[in-house]
C-alpha cells in the first residue's frame, strides 16, 4: 500500500485477480505466495518465406464459435493484384494456448476454397491451402501497421479499448497476379515481432 500509494481495497482486488488467474495463492497464517509465472507470449516473427509462414502457426487453434462466413470479396488497391470473380470470406478469432491473440478476416479464392471447404472452416487456412495439389504460390507479401484496439477487437481479444495492436495485411497471388488469398489480421501487440536484417 505504501509503496504503490493505493488503498487496501485496491491491493485486495489485485491479489484476487492474480489468484483467479492461478498466479498466486493465499494461505492463512503464511500470506500470499507466487505459485507460477504468467504465460509468456510466443511471438510471431513476420516471416519472409511462405514455408516459414505456415510453420509459425503450428499448434494455434481457430475458435469456431466466433466464426462468421460470407461470400464478400476483399477491397483492394490496383497495385495489390487482380480480384477473381468469387471468394469465400471467413472471419474468426485464433488462440494460442489459452489466450486469444488475433482476429482474422480471410478471403480465399472460391475455386480453391471448394476443394476443402470443411478443412478451411475448421483448420488453419495456410496449412490447408499449402496441402492442396492445385495450390501454386507465385508471389506474396505482408504489410504491417501499428494501431489501437477498437471496441469490437477489444471485446473479441479480451483487451482494453485503445490497447496497441499490430495490423497485418497478407496477400498471396497466382502466376497471373490474381489474388487467391488475402488476410487482414489484427494481433495483440505482444504477439508480433519484426526482425529485419540490415544490408550494408
Amino acid at each position: 500500500m505504501e509503496e504503490l500509494s493505493v488503498s487496501r481495497i485496491t491491493i485486495r482486488q489485485a491479489i484476487s485477480l492474480l489468484s483467479d488467474e492461478g498466479l498466486v495463492q493465499a494461505k492463512r497464517g503464511l500470506g500470499t505466495s507466487v505459485i507460477r509465472q504468467p504465460n509468456k507470449a510466443r511471438p510471431l516473427n513476420l516471416s519472409s518465406s511462405f514455408e516459414d509462414l505456415v510453420n509459425i502457426y503450428q499448434g494455434d487453434i481457430p475458435l469456431l464459435n466466433n466464426t462468421h462466413e460470407t461470400k464478400d470479396s476483399p477491397k483492394v488497391t490496383d497495385d495489390e493484384g487482380t480480384l477473381l470473380e468469387a471468394y469465400s470470406h471467413i472471419r474468426r478469432v485464433h488462440k494460442r494456448g489459452n489466450e486469444k491473440y488475433c482476429v482474422i478476416s480471410l478471403y480465399i479464392a472460391d475455386d480453391l476454397f471448394q476443394q476443402a471447404p470443411d478443412r478451411f472452416r475448421n483448420e488453419l487456412a495456410l496449412e490447408v491451402m499449402s496441402s492442396l495439389p492445385a495450390f501454386k504460390f507465385a508471389r506474396g507479401w505482408q504489410t504491417l501497421r501499428v494501431s489501437k484496439a477498437n471496441i469490437e477487437t477489444a471485446r473479441l481479444l479480451n483487451i482494453p479499448v485503445g490497447e496497441p495492436t499490430a495490423e497485418v495485411r497478407r496477400i498471396i497471388c497466382d502466376e497471373d497476379s490474381n489474388i487467391i488469398y488475402l488476410a487482414d489480421i489484427t494481433y495483440r501487440s505482444e504477439y508480433i515481432e519484426l526482425k529485419m536484417e540490415l544490408s550494408q
